[in-house]
């Protein structure tokens, strides 16, 4: 769970150009998320990039989750605590 932690974050979703044609893939995306923490004085900034992820559309749904795991799993070694 990310409450009391200071984090700034933002995602993207980006549609992925067709190879030999014009337009865009349909149900294809680049998602990434870039965040840092804590916001005050960021000890740790990570971006997360999934080309073509296979479950969900948006970034939000896809790249947000593994930045979350992976924040939570290394925040303590960071020494990043959460607010009071």
């Amino acid at each position: 769970d990310l409450k009391g932690y200071s984090i700034g974050a933002k995602t993207g979703t980006a549609q992925i150009a067709k190879t030999n044609e014009l337009g865009y893939k349909e149900d294809y995306t680049n998602d990434t998320v870039v965040g840092l923490s804590p916001v005050e004085d960021p000890k740790m900034i990570m971006l997360v990039k999934l080309e073509e992820p296979q479950i969900g559309k948006y970034a939000t749904l896809t790249a947000s989750p593994v930045w979350r795991d992976i924040f939570l799993a290394i925040a303590d070694d960071l020494e990043i605590k959460k607010n009071n």
